[in-house]
């Protein structure tokens, strides 16, 4: 059975929704009206400003949810194993069970079998025609994107600096991360996007090139970003196909000499507190294009 704060925050969240939007019941879940008004369950914690997606509130109940199913299938477990080792066992020494009991352990084999037959079964086809996962790697995050640079890397360490998003950081200007990956299907390039983190304080660029293998065009990416948030973003570069390419970023520092939006110069960044250029840089992740590009 769901626990009584989920139950008590799927109540606060459906009477949160909007009149217009569509439920899937009628009467939501029955909950401790002081639970209910809690400011854990308050519309703004259980969702983000927009309504789209949940904020602090809205991941506790998600979490619920995924707990809540898997005890379930935990249970469900336990009664089966519980309820195979009662059932009577017909060997050749026993073969006047009563009919009760045969029942019961055909029953259960019948079960068992089912079961197993559920679980060897392939999996459906793809809702889109063809949409089947890509042979080669195409997302490098996590573990995945820290195997691909090359060793050792002065400057930069992995971390995910208390905050769970791990990635490749560097504090200081002139320091170079080599990546070294493998894809080589056809003579045409594939498009490469670089994922960085782009915040507001002490935030600098980085300068992309190929350096050996493969081939490509010199890039610039800017970690800073004017507005008081810090997400991940994008970048995109052709790179052509080779069984060992070899991509560097270097630190170029806060790029003083580039404008802001507006006209202002980087260095005059310090006219809103907490905004500032600096020459910190965050990778976090490469996308690889399944086909190629152009």
């Amino acid at each position: 059975m769901p626990t009584v704060a989920l139950a008590t925050a799927i109540a606060a969240a459906s009477a949160s929704l909007p009149p217009s939007a569509p439920s899937a019941s009628s009467r939501p879940p029955s909950a401790p009206s002081a639970a209910a008004t809690a400011p854990e369950l308050a519309r703004g914690a259980i969702f983000n400003g927009g309504v789209h997606h949940p904020g602090r509130g809205g991941h506790v109940v998600t979490t619920e949810l995924l707990i809540t199913l898997a005890q379930d299938l935990l249970l469900a477990d336990e009664r089966l194993a519980a309820a195979m080792a009662a059932a009577p066992q017909t060997n050749g020494s026993d073969v006047s069970s009563d009919a009760g009991g045969r029942e019961g352990g055909d029953y259960l084999s019948g079960a068992v079998r089912l079961l197993s037959r559920v679980a060897y079964r392939p999996l459906p086809p793809p809702l889109s025609d063809g949409n089947y996962e890509a042979a080669p790697p195409t997302c490098f995050i996590g573990q995945e994107l820290q195997a691909l640079v090359r060793q050792p890397a002065p400057g930069w360490s992995w971390t995910d600096e208390g905050r769970g998003k791990w990635g490749w950081v560097a504090l200081e200007a002139h320091q170079q991360l080599r990546i070294q990956g493998s894809r080589e299907r056809s003579l045409q390039p594939v498009a490469v996007q670089i994922a960085y983190l782009q915040s507001y304080a002490g935030m600098g660029m980085v300068q992309v090139f190929c350096e050996s293998g493969c081939s490509c065009e010199a890039i610039e990416v800017d970690g800073f970003s004017e507005r008081k948030v810090s997400v991940t973003y994008m970048r995109e570069l052709l790179v052509s196909q080779h069984p060992q390419c070899v991509l560097v970023l270097v630190t170029t520092g806060p790029g003083r000499d580039r404008p802001f939006r507006g006209g202002r110069k980087a260095a005059d960044a310090g006219e809103e507190e907490g905004v500032s250029r600096g020459d910190k840089f965050k990778l976090m992740g490469l996308v690889v294009s399944k086909e190629p590009s152009g």
